[in-house]
């Protein structure tokens, strides 16, 4: 008897479970991959290594934690590999004489051998 050769949706249906089978099994290879944009069964997929993986997701857990304890706007929150993170901040820039008035503050005569005692001046 000869065997039957699969239909094309039988071999499309097969690798759709294949590809589901596999997402379940692991979802941080599937997240990693979604997040790169790197396509299943790819050679750069067949490449890529676990712990790689995790220490990635690790990393995105960790900053989105961090965001959330910072109550960042979401249009601020961490993105991987913009360095959106190194944003710069809104400094106060201290005028001259903010500077030399907080200078004359500080009362050195009060520090008694201890340098990490400093008394300032707020009259």
């Amino acid at each position: 008897m000869e065997k039957k050769k699969p239909q094309f949706n039988e071999l499309i249906d097969s690798v759709q479970v294949e590809v589901r089978r596999w997402n379940a099994l692991y979802p941080l290879d599937r997240w990693y991959r979604k997040k790169f944009n790197i396509p299943f069964n790819s050679e750069q997929h067949q490449n890529l290594d676990v712990l790689d993986i995790r220490f990635a997701f690790e990393e995105h857990v960790l900053y989105r934690e961090v965001d959330a304890y910072n109550d960042l706007p979401k249009d601020e929150f961490y993105t991987p590999r913009t360095g959106n993170w190194l944003r710069k901040q809104e400094e106060q820039a201290s005028t001259d004489q903010e500077i030399r008035d907080i200078y004359d503050a500080v009362d050195l005569s009060k520090i008694d051998g201890d340098p990490d005692i400093i008394t300032v001046n707020t009259n």
